[in-house]
């Protein structure tokens, strides 16, 4: 099944608007892990979680019900590669820190090296606010409420559509003028401002409830060639 969003040219744009707000903050550290003070990395983290939540605020967010995502870039002392090390924000003791690294190093490279130094690389922290809470069926409820007590919409016009088989005139619907409900079977075309949607033979196309074109087979086709 295929379905067509009744304004599938702001699809993107309404994807911006209900996803969660998140901002990512990365610092330089470049220090031996043992060598560190205990609360450098706690600090860094408060300093970005504090930031992250101020910026949500200003951006009318839910910033006290944010999720916190904490990682480290590390290498081996004399290595130039590094390792993304997702951080526990409730331990991050240096033996934490390391016992994770080591799991995700062995994991990676297969293969562990005693005695080498840890270092810290960076600290990245996200700091991420709940999606807001936007109902698609108030977006499509009036217009929806409008188009179930109307006739069924008419072809505007004909067209040929060259298909499998050869040539067939097959017919063009407005879409503004399909009520809820109503079935168009292929093959068709639907126009709107911003699509169009061509309706395959072998295809039928029903308008839900919520104004969203959805597009079945009407029998599986064969493989067969």
């Amino acid at each position: 099944e295929a379905i067509v969003p009744l304004l599938p040219g702001i699809t993107c744009a309404l994807g911006c608007l209900v996803a969660q707000a998140k901002y990512d903050f990365v610092q330089a550290v470049d220090e031996n892990l043992h060598d560190m003070a205990p609360s450098k990395i706690p600090d860094i983290i408060a300093g970005h979680v504090s930031a992250g939540r101020a910026l949500l605020q200003r951006h009318h967010a839910d910033e006290p019900s944010c999720t916190v995502l904490a990682e480290a870039e590390m290498r081996f002392q004399g290595q130039t590669h590094t390792i993304t090390v997702p951080l526990n924000t409730k331990d991050l003791s240096a033996g934490a820190i390391l016992d994770v690294m080591e799991v995700n190093y062995l994991r990676r490279f297969g293969r562990m090296f005693s005695g080498r130094v840890p270092v810290v690389g960076s600290i990245r922290t996200t700091v991420i606010g709940p999606a807001p809470s936007i109902s698609l069926e108030t977006l499509t409820a009036k217009i929806a409420l409008d188009r179930r007590a109307g006739n069924p919409g008419s072809p505007i016009m004909w067209r040929t559509l060259h298909i499998d088989r050869g040539s067939v005139e097959c017919p063009v619907f407005a879409r503004d003028d399909l009520q809820v409900g109503q079935e168009v079977v292929g093959p068709a075309i639907i126009e709107q401002s911003d699509t169009t949607c061509l309706i395959d033979e072998g295809f039928r196309a029903r308008v839900d409830e919520h104004l969203n074109t959805r597009v079945q087979a009407e029998r599986p086709r064969s493989m067969a060639r």
